[in-house]
């Protein structure tokens, strides 16, 4: 199979509508049909108060720093002209990373408001998470 590269005309454009899409289509199952054009429209009608918040939880800086890695500068065969490209499948390994950096942001941040507590695992290796308050200690 070969590999699709694309070009990027604009990087600050593509990053604010990855960042615009992952806060939009959170929580989206992968078993539901995505309706692109009612998902743009509703990228386009953030409101202030959400844009905030995505600014809060998927923060500009953690979004170059995660795209960088995928960005190679590349001669386009066309034009002669060195530009930015990324891979296909990387844009997408891209938008998957970038939500789990929304997902722990996220719990990050309701561990730091204090609505729910946290601990490490040994034998799981992992952190575990329940609601504040809630004396079983569920996950």
């Amino acid at each position: 199979m070969k590999t699709e590269w694309l070009e990027i005309s604009d990087q600050n454009k593509l990053i604010e509508w990855s960042r615009r899409f992952v806060y939009t289509t959170f929580g989206c199952n992968d078993d539901e049909k995505f309706d692109i054009e009612e998902i743009i429209k509703e990228m386009d009608a953030l409101d202030d108060e959400h844009i905030q918040e995505m600014d809060r939880i998927i923060p500009l800086v953690d979004t170059k720093n995660i795209m960088s890695q995928f960005l190679k500068k590349r001669r386009n065969k066309t034009t002669g002209r060195i530009g930015l490209f990324i891979k296909e499948n990387d844009y997408q390994i891209f938008l998957t990373e970038l939500n789990h950096r929304m997902v722990s942001n996220t719990v990050s941040g309701l561990v730091a408001k204090g609505l729910l507590e946290s601990a490490f695992d040994n034998d799981k290796n992992e952190f575990v998470f329940w609601v504040k308050g809630n004396k079983n200690g569920d996950t």
